[in-house]
């Protein structure tokens, strides 16, 4: 079975055979905590500064710092915590030490937050303004090192890493989308480097699919210029919320920016990974009242990608013991897809729509042996993209083919590639 998109190939019957026995128990635990975090969001909102703000998740009780991260100008906030009382805080960073000086950065809190589990808390405002009070502590090793000591919290931001490290095994790609806790807590998602930073490439951002890892793109990445772009890496726990994750990519990105002040991107994607790249463009355009500080996405390459969600993730939704936050979200008609459809391109972005269509979808209907031929090619993707392609490959295959990496390179340097069709029979 397609290692990448076991999920979307179910049947009842091999439902219950993944989550029987103690693994059923595991995986319905692990997802039930998932469900039991709160989140709060917000914006914060400075007078009229261009520099970083550090925004940061404070214990009422102890005053700990339980998460903070940078973002490069005012914009929109996202914290997920377990249940208990919280307060916000945010200060301008105006000299890039990670430590509010209360006497010369503006900042802000927020009033005592009751989060309880599953709460969703929006629209904390946050006017940061001369004499608020201090926040307490040194956050560099939070913002840029992802540590809080918190195990929920810790993630990894712009650490160089090969892509043979040992994290991004199938093993523990697959704990991310069946046991998201166990993969939170012990495999630090976030976006990896294979190279320190360098301002003189353009950065290029992979986001797998489900069950995937980094390592998906191993031959797309020996195919990139590497004098004129340099590879990012997204890992993710592929199992939850889409909405969740793209929000946390942005968050990801935000202190990338206010650590190196890149400003333009390229992104590419892989299956399900084009969903949440798409709500990340979306969320990057949206988190600021000033659209021209927002990161500019230069180009986007999305391969085999279920554009219209996928059948098989509903028969999840409908009889699995247990469901998967991220099956809710790519079943047809779901209220994520329907939003996502909502969403225009970001202005002035180049798109090129790749697809696959050899192995069929059972019941003699196109497919790449995974994802159904009209999702890939849904209309309202179709109409948005500047370069439409496909290739005669399977689902994996796509990310290995020569015709794809070819079209990678002509997408990342603006070549329109137009022909209709790549390795198809005469």
């Amino acid at each position: 079975m397609n290692r990448h998109c076991k999920l979307l190939q179910i049947t009842v019957l091999s439902l219950a055979l993944i989550l029987s026995g103690c693994s059923a128990v595991k995986v319905y635990d692990e997802n039930k905590e998932i469900g039991h975090l709160a989140a709060v969001t917000g914006r914060t909102i400075t007078p009229g500064t261009s520099q970083s703000i550090i925004v940061a998740l404070q214990n009422a009780e102890s005053g700990k710092v339980e998460d903070a991260y940078a973002q490069p100008y005012e914009g929109y906030f996202l914290f997920m915590a377990p249940p208990g009382r919280y307060r916000v805080a945010a200060f301008i960073d105006r000299n890039d030490d990670f430590t509010h000086q209360a006497e010369s950065e503006e900042a802000a809190q927020s009033a005592l937050l009751e989060l309880k589990a599953g709460d969703f808390i929006k629209y904390q405002n946050l006017l940061l303004k001369a004499g608020a009070k201090a926040i307490p502590g040194a956050l560099k090793e939070i913002v840029i090192g992802g540590d809080t000591g918190d195990e929920f919290a810790n993630f990894s931001i712009g650490n160089v890493v090969s892509l043979d490290d040992s994290r991004f095994s199938q093993t523990n790609a697959s704990t991310g989308l069946w046991r998201p806790m166990t993969f939170l807590r012990e495999q630090r998602p976030g976006i990896y480097f294979l190279e320190p930073y360098a301002p003189e490439k353009i950065p290029v951002l992979f986001i797998h699919g489900i069950n995937g890892s980094p390592a998906d793109f191993r031959q797309m990445v020996k195919a990139l210029d590497r004098e004129r772009y340099q590879p990012w890496f997204v890992y993710y726990s592929s199992g939850l919320q889409l909405k969740v994750t793209a929000a946390y990519i942005m968050r990801w990105l935000n202190t990338l920016r206010a650590e190196y002040g890149f400003s333009e991107i390229a992104v590419v994607a892989h299956s399900m990974g084009g969903l949440v790249a798409k709500s990340t463009l979306h969320f990057l355009r949206q988190q600021s009242s000033h659209p021209e500080l927002a990161t500019r996405p230069l180009a986007f390459v999305s391969f085999a990608t279920p554009w219209n969600g996928h059948p098989s993730a509903q028969l999840g939704v409908d009889y699995s013991p247990v469901v998967l936050a991220a099956w809710r979200d790519i079943s047809p008609q779901s209220e994520f897809m329907t939003w996502l459809h909502e969403q225009p391109m970001p202005k002035g972005m180049r798109y090129t729509l790749v697809f696959a269509y050899k192995g069929g979808f059972g019941k003699g209907l196109s497919g790449d042996g995974t994802v159904p031929l009209a999702s890939q090619l849904w209309d309202g993707m179709q109409f948005r993209s500047q370069s439409l392609i496909g290739i005669d490959t399977d689902h994996d295959g796509i990310l290995t083919h020569p015709a794809s990496l070819e079209i990678l390179k002509h997408a990342l340097d603006g070549v329109q590639v137009g022909s209709p069709l790549i390795g198809a029979k005469p």
